[in-house]
């Protein structure tokens, strides 16, 4: 299992605004995906839904799929995101990462911080797309989904780390690195 440096500032409403988690420790899976807010804001080629996996080999794997335009009635549009455009996701095969690329896994994520606690403006804001984040993590038994600042007590990362690892999984999926 890979050790990558995820650390989860913990608050909110759990009395304890400075606990902080080391979520790095016997890491299992890290997951992207793009979710509908107002509308879907996306763009063909954009990485839908990506997974980084470490197998008990110890190496790290990522997997997953790119928004391509569809046609209506031809196509098999993902209802979820399809808002007047039919968005199809083309998957793009699993593969093992190389060490340049193992690298820059666990450089990308050693610093990355999951904040919970409150914004200054608790009004209600939805963008027309959300990235989510997801962390499976086997030694804490738990699994941590964030998003990129959506509302004043979900978890969520800063805009920094959170085009900091799209741009990774991008990278990774699309042989950008």
């Amino acid at each position: 299992m890979a050790l990558l440096g995820v650390v989860a500032v913990l608050g909110c409403g759990d009395g304890d605004h400075e606990a902080e988690k080391n979520l790095s420790r016997g890491l299992v899976s890290f997951q992207y995906f793009l979710t509908a807010g107002l509308g879907f804001c996306a763009q063909s080629g954009w990485v839908y839904r990506a997974e980084i996996r470490s197998p008990e080999d110890g190496t790290l794997t990522v997997a997953g799929s790119v928004l391509e335009s569809g046609v209506t009635g031809r196509d098999d549009c993902l209802p979820e995101v399809s808002f007047g455009t039919c968005w199809v996701a083309r998957s793009i095969p699993g593969r093992v990462l190389t060490a340049r690329e193992s690298e820059a896994v666990a450089a990308a994520f050693k610093d990355v911080k999951i904040k919970t606690e409150d914004e200054s403006d608790c009004s209600f804001a939805d963008p027309c797309l959300v990235r989510r984040f997801t962390w499976t993590n086997a030694v804490a038994q738990q699994e941590v989904s964030v998003g990129a600042s959506n509302g004043s007590c979900a978890p969520r990362l800063s805009d920094a780390d959170a085009q900091s690892l799209t741009g990774l999984v991008a990278s990774l999926l699309l042989g950008t690195t």
